[in-house]
């Protein structure tokens, strides 16, 4: 073999060998289909940004049946929307959500983007974490830096999808409004929802039944009710009455409790004369008190001593109580033991 031949050999084997440039951008290129394999045209997509307290979006650009994010720092700093100008993005997360006309929406799950000064970690320090973007329906890949991967996504048609809220032996409970939205996140203080986008309020009919949107997403779902608290083993805080989770059933069933209505009349007394102006204060029960006031004013006792206690859910009150000055508390009760309780109950305060 020639020496020229040699020189290049050895050269064609150094250039395969380089490395991918240190400033490749970080792209996902994203195709859709439908389930027959088709083209399906993107009418809309967006990113939807949630930060400690705060939610926003970027919308993106989609070129027929085809969409390429780029996933870099640099791309996301650049185009920020301006409510994040001065909010602290070290704990953002993102969600893509794709429409397209004639097809359920999807919203993929939660995922970062690259921060280059430790590659897939957004914080600096971090151990190193890969970057993974993946939909309800299966669609799922991880992103590594500086490069440039491909991903089907696959649509579907929408179905009729329904919420049926009943009580605890099953029965239908008819006038419940729910408020549904696309969940956007819990970061917050108190792990409130935030919505990403709001899709409507129903209330149940006759058979309990609501109507919801379908999609591939994330449902944030409100029960807005005073009377009954749902039953759900997922509870957050004071939110007892709102929950987040996907409906992939025809009809999802809700159960619910309702609270007990009762007029509970409480004399208070104080060496053995009726207590006249004592002012009660009461606790939600369904509030978390780092979160806010969750504590205020009942009732004042009449001339009598009397506390007339009209159309009271004990249920929902953690506790009464009576505070002396400087804010001591001298009284305190859980109203919940007066749930079997009939006639006058007596207190005697010190």
């Amino acid at each position: 073999m020639k020496a020229s031949s040699l020189i290049i050999a050895f050269l064609f084997l150094i250039v395969g060998f380089i490395p991918s440039p240190l400033n490749a951008e970080t792209k996902v290129i994203f195709h859709f289909k439908n389930q027959q394999g088709e083209d399906v045209n993107i009418s809309k997509a967006e990113l939807l940004l949630a930060v400690w307290g705060g939610f926003d979006r970027i919308d993106l650009k989609a070129k027929g049946n085809k969409l390429v994010l780029n996933l870099d720092k640099a791309w996301f700093e650049k185009n920020w929307p301006t409510s994040f100008a001065d909010i602290n993005k070290s704990e953002l997360v993102v969600f893509l959500g794709l429409q397209a006309e004639g097809y359920a929406s999807k919203v993929s799950a939660s995922f970062h983007y690259v921060d280059e000064s430790t590659n897939n970690s957004i914080n600096p320090g971090e151990t190193k974490r890969p970057i993974v973007i993946s939909f309800p329906s299966g669609e799922k890949m991880e992103v590594k830096k500086g490069e440039a991967t491909d991903l089907n996504i696959i649509f579907r048609k929408p179905v009729d999808r329904f919420i049926k809220v009943v009580d605890e032996n099953g029965n239908p409970i008819s006038g419940i409004k729910i408020s549904s939205s696309i969940f956007g996140s819990r970061l917050n203080r108190c792990e409130r929802m935030m919505e990403a986008i709001r899709l409507g309020e129903a209330q149940s009919d006759k058979d309990g039944m609501i109507k919801v949107a379908d999609g591939d997403f994330k449902h944030s779902l409100s029960f807005n009710t005073e009377e009954y608290d749902l039953i759900h083993p997922q509870v957050f805080h004071d939110a007892s009455i709102e929950l987040d989770t996907y409906l992939t059933d025809k009809v999802t069933v809700f159960k619910m409790h309702r609270f007990l209505l009762k007029t509970i009349k409480v004399r208070f007394l104080k060496e053995g004369k009726p207590a006249s102006k004592v002012f009660l204060q009461a606790c939600s029960a369904l509030c978390n008190e780092g979160c806010g006031a969750c504590c205020g004013p009942l009732i004042t006792t009449d001339e009598n001593g009397m506390a007339d206690l009209k159309d009271f859910r004990p249920e929902t009150v953690s506790r009464i109580f009576v505070e002396k000055d400087q804010g001591k508390v001298i009284w305190e009760t859980d109203p919940k033991k007066w749930l079997s309780r009939e006639g006058t109950i007596e207190v005697n305060l010190p």
